[in-house]
C-alpha cells in the first residue's frame, strides 16, 4: 500500500519560497501557467 502524506499550507509554502530564491523565472513562469490573475483582479 502506497502511503499517502498530506501537504500543509506551510509546506507549499516553503517550496515556493525555495523556488522564488532559487529560480525567479521558474517561479514566474509557475504563477503565470497556474494563478489567473485577471480573475483576481478584475478591470476597472
Amino acid at each position: 500500500m502506497i502511503s499517502q502524506k498530506q501537504l500543509s499550507l506551510a509546506d507549499i509554502f516553503e517550496d515556493c519560497k525555495d523556488i522564488f530564491e532559487s529560480d525567479k523565472p521558474q517561479f514566474l513562469t509557475l504563477l503565470k501557467n497556474h494563478i489567473d490573475l485577471d480573475e483576481i483582479i478584475p478591470d476597472i
